[in-house]
């Protein structure tokens, strides 16, 4: 794991998020640490304080955790993430999507690809831009969650090569409950792709409340009309 902490110089990455109904009530998290190697997004829930404060706990203590448990699988990692999440968050839960990037192999000094982890708990999503193609990068399922007490944790993982000049998506359900794959891609040419990602979904859940007479937060409501007001939180890595 120690060369999880050698960072490329030539990784780049953006994040944004915003909340459905301002900053304050922003149930969503990212991770954005580029010399750790460590990307992820996270969605609380259980409302909004209680979710909030589950996706705050889960982010901070998978930095934490990883950073120091030398000898614990990713999988290990995730189970203490979600028992502190339970002890912490106030009856909380959250979504987790993390993605873990190594330099190339030293023993392969030829190849120029980079190892990406990817670990799922939740309906968050990965969409990887290679070579031209853009698709989902993990299995997005729904399941048991961090701080869930109703099942037994099951991440899905899933291991990349990825090559210069690739992109890696993350994004909540916020994001891809509103945009369509190839809008989310359409953002990719953009300055700063993930605020491209989260502006578009925004704009899109503005003209479907728009559409409802009256206004309403009401997600069946929502639903009806092709869009779900949630937070929206994405991170974008080029590589």
């Amino acid at each position: 794991m120690r060369e999880r902490l050698e960072r490329l110089p030539e990784i780049n990455s953006w994040a944004s998020s915003m909340g459905r109904n301002g900053p304050e009530t922003n149930a969503d998290r990212f991770i954005d640490a580029r010399l750790l190697g460590i990307y992820g997004v996270f969605d609380g829930r259980r409302g909004d304080g209680e979710g909030r404060l589950a996706a705050n706990v889960a982010a901070d203590s998978f930095v934490g955790l990883f950073n120091t448990s030398e000898r614990d699988s990713l999988k290990g990692v995730l189970n203490k993430v979600s028992t502190i999440v339970s002890k912490l968050s106030e009856g909380g839960e959250s979504t987790g999507l993390i993605a873990l990037v190594q330099k190339p192999n030293s023993a392969h000094p030829s190849s120029a690809c980079n190892d990406v982890y990817l670990a799922n708990v939740g309906d968050a999503r990965a969409y990887l831009l290679s070579d031209g193609c853009f698709f989902e990068a993990i299995d997005s399922s729904a399941g048991p969650v961090l701080g869930s007490h109703e099942a037994q944790l099951q991440p899905k993982f899933n291991h990349l090569d990825i090559k210069p000049a690739d992109r890696l998506v993350l994004v909540t359900d916020g994001i891809w409950r509103n945009l369509t794959q190839e809008e989310i891609e359409r953002c990719m040419i953009e300055d700063d792709p993930a605020a491209a990602i989260v502006n578009a979904a925004r704009r899109r859940i503005g003209i479907g409340l728009g559409s409802i007479q009256p206004a309403t937060r009401s997600e069946k409501e929502a639903a009806e009309f092709g869009f779900s007001n949630d937070d929206a939180t994405a991170v974008v890595v080029r590589f």
